[in-house]
């Protein structure tokens, strides 16, 4: 497989492009909805009531298991993984930075 065509790759690619700058959770899930997935931009904000009463972002969770992983249910891992952000960046505040790319002889995701 040629991992500069996958959506993972495109958005470790996206968070380096940020540089030390870095970006936020919503800016990485906003690129996935709008420029991976070509879906609606306003579609992405969209809000609804959570049961407090307080407006929630449809759309925040989006992407989530890839993003920091899961303890299990990925199709690629019966034990689970770590995702994207925990094995490649850093977190600087509220934002995402990249640390480093996977190399072309290990898999992107990894247990």
């Amino acid at each position: 497989m040629n991992k500069e065509k996958t959506k993972s790759w495109k958005v470790l690619e996206f968070i380096g492009s940020k540089g030390e700058k870095g970006t936020t959770l919503k800016e990485i899930q906003a690129y996935i909805w709008v420029v991976l997935n070509g879906k609606n931009k306003i579609d992405f904000h969209e809000t609804e009531l959570d049961w407090e009463g307080n407006k929630q972002r449809l759309t925040r969770g989006y992407w989530c298991t890839n993003l920091y992983g899961t303890g299990t249910g990925l199709p690629w891992s019966k034990h689970g993984c770590r995702g994207l952000l925990k094995m490649y960046c850093k977190k600087v505040g509220s934002k995402w930075v990249l640390e480093n790319m996977p190399s072309n002889k290990e898999s992107i995701y990894k247990k």
